[in-house]
């Protein structure tokens, strides 16, 4: 009945003819507040707290399903009424105490058959996350022992099916994969850059996120794409050996197995790029902008210790005269033979796209 009442609101077509039915829900949250302004302890809804609690201890997947999923969709809801604002940080607080951050661990960390239980949490913990514009981010990257396990994480990108054609008598759930990608993804917009640089350290959770990037929908593809790129490989503040984390090999194979992508006509989104353009126009930032990790710094065709600097003006003229003696240089004769190469991690993802590419470019990277 309440799941019922909070959908009446979050997704009615008109707004502003719920605002008997947003006064309804402010005075009953209103009722299960704590009374002193300065006690933090005292859980918000210690009603639906404590059920929770008890589903957890007595193995109740389907209540503890039920209730976690009613207090994702709350928090959806209060994010879209300004009048619930500090309710609604409150109950984040609530659920960022020590009892349901264990909880929330819980569940994500639940048997891979038991999506029922895995999903909710983590619409739970992206509804935190993102709230009031990520008022909350910081605290929930500070709880990371219990909302981010990278194993756990890792374990749940990589819980995926085939997507049907969505339609109206065909509404499939969303899968852990989905929920798993809009909680990392919810991670790179509202966290701060120093929180960024830490979660580009888990190697893992990248991996997965990239690895079945093929098989997901045009528009997915697109959100993990566009945020990758605007949200943290042109993030200046963040070190560019953390962006090569990211940018190693494995992952940049994988976002070139998307121009193997099937792609499918929609007809509701005519003019959405298709996943092959998308993934080539990402390849080619990463791969030619320095500042994003994969292109080394480098300072011209010849290696290092050539004296490289340009001679003064006054003196251009006379230098068609100049024997450079390319000849007589002792590294000159070198490279008739073995290659050395400087990133493996380009020379590997030529060898991916084309391996007959592989000797050709070996000098340029």
């Amino acid at each position: 009945m309440f799941k019922n009442f909070l959908e009446s609101i979050v997704y009615a077509e008109d707004r502003s003819a719920t605002s008997r039915e947003q006064a309804i829900l402010r005075e009953y949250l209103e009722t299960q507040r704590s009374k002193q302004e300065d006690d933090t302890e005292t859980p918000c809804l210690p009603a639906l707290m404590q059920a929770w609690s008890y589903a957890a201890s007595a193995n109740n997947d389907g209540l503890q399903s039920a209730i976690v999923s009613v207090l994702a969709l709350l928090l959806k809801t209060i994010s879209s009424i300004l009048a619930l604002r500090e309710l609604g940080l409150e109950l984040c607080r609530t659920a960022l105490q020590q009892t349901q951050l264990k909880l929330i661990s819980r569940g994500v960390a639940a048997m891979k058959q038991k999506e029922h239980v895995i999903s909710p949490c983590l619409r739970l913990l992206t509804e935190i996350t993102s709230f009031d514009g990520g008022a909350m981010a910081r605290r929930v990257w500070a709880a990371r022992t219990f909302t981010f396990d990278g194993k756990m994480m890792a374990r749940n990108l990589a819980m995926w099916r085939p997507s049907a054609p969505a339609s109206k008598d065909n509404k499939q759930r969303p899968s852990v994969r989905l929920n798993t990608i809009r909680y990392v993804l919810t991670h790179f917009k509202f966290q701060s850059s120093s929180a960024k640089a830490d979660l580009l350290k888990h190697g893992n959770v990248l991996r997965s996120l990239f690895e079945h990037l093929k098989t997901d929908s045009p528009s997915l593809i697109q959100e993990v794409l566009d945020n990758t790129k605007s949200l943290l490989l042109m993030d200046a503040s963040i070190p560019r050996i953390n962006k090569s984390y990211l940018l190693n090999e494995h992952n940049l194979c994988n976002i070139a197995n998307i121009y193997r992508h099937e792609q499918i006509v929609n007809l509701e989104e005519p003019n959405r790029p298709d996943p092959q353009t998308l993934a080539h126009e990402f390849l080619r930032y990463a791969c030619t902008t320095p500042d994003a990790g994969a292109l080394r710094p480098y300072a011209g065709w010849y290696p290092p210790g050539t004296d490289k600097e340009v001679q003064d003006q006054d003196q251009q003229d006379d230098s068609l005269d100049v024997d450079l003696g390319l000849s007589s240089v002792d590294w000159y004769e070198k490279y008739h033979g073995h290659v050395p190469v400087r990133n493996s991690t380009l020379l590997l993802l030529l060898s991916f796209s084309d391996p007959t590419l592989v000797h050709w470019n070996a000098s340029f990277w």
